[in-house]
């Protein structure tokens, strides 16, 4: 399922525990999903588990281009903000998490040039 999401969302630098999160969202064994959904998916993600980490990125492409349209792969995109919700993603794009709670975008700015400010001055 890893190479699954990494082929979704491809980002070099960011790490497997992030996509990790991702796979806890949708794996059965870890209820992300249930009743009948469960029964249905469980033989997908044992062959798609088996064949896609063999493949280069373009047949993955390929691959999950052909089932694009089904339930399957619905689960995995709709899946994905988790990934891009979590601290451990956001130190990877550079963004520094939500600013209310920390004075406010502008607060921020401010503060970061004050300490740029000083740091340029004790050179």
């Amino acid at each position: 399922m890893l190479a699954m999401i990494r082929t979704i969302a491809p980002h070099d630098t960011l790490d497997d525990a992030a996509y990790a999160l991702v796979v806890s969202a949708v794996d059965p064994r870890r209820g992300g999903f249930g009743g009948g959904a469960r029964r249905s998916f469980a033989p997908a993600l044992r062959v798609w588990g088996k064949v896609l980490p063999l493949c280069r990125r373009n047949a993955r492409v390929l691959h999950l281009k052909a089932i694009e349209s089904c339930a399957f792969f619905g689960l995995f995109d709709k899946n994905l903000m988790v990934l891009y919700s979590k601290p451990i993603a956001w130190r990877t794009f550079g963004y520094e998490g939500e600013s209310f709670s920390k004075g406010g975008y502008l607060l921020r700015r401010l503060q970061r040039s004050e300490v740029a400010s000083r740091s340029a001055a004790s050179r």
